[in-house]
């Protein structure tokens, strides 16, 4: 019989079924680390979230109630200041769309290149975005 102090707060779960999977203490292990790396994720799309935030602040712009265009290549830039690991445009495009930060809305491509779209919470409904002009770095030299 299994001890009842390693039911989690999910008690009813833990005991009409989780304990006739397994051993509950293991499995309430694997629950707390994986809510563990849930929350890490959090804060990883948390930390970038506030990167991009400052650099559109940093660009004379209003994060909370713009609607911008973001060059991917800038936005990569900007990211590259909270990321310690060096990666291509393409690749931290990739990982935007892991972070599920809600005011970055999908890429587009226009005759110039690749944009992230920001649209702060507060943006009005049919505004069209501006872009955000920034001295783009050499980012081949960066990664």
């Amino acid at each position: 019989m299994t001890n009842s102090n390693n039911y989690s707060r999910f008690a009813d779960w833990d005991k009409n079924v989780l304990a006739k999977v397994g051993d509950i203490a293991q499995l309430n292990e694997i629950r707390t680390e994986r809510s563990r790396q849930i929350n890490d994720d959090s804060d990883e799309s948390s930390i970038v979230r506030e990167c991009i935030m400052r650099n559109i602040i940093n660009s004379h712009k209003c994060p909370d109630k713009g609607h911008y265009l973001i060059p991917v290549r800038l936005i990569a830039a900007w990211i590259l200041e909270v990321k310690s690991e060096k990666a291509t445009p393409l690749k931290v495009s990739a990982y935007l769309k892991t972070l599920g930060i809600a005011e970055l809305q999908d890429q587009i491509r226009r005759s110039d290149g690749m944009y992230w779209v920001w649209r702060g919470p507060k943006c009005p409904e049919g505004s069209t975005p501006q872009s955000i002009h920034s001295t783009i770095p050499d980012l081949e030299s960066e990664f």
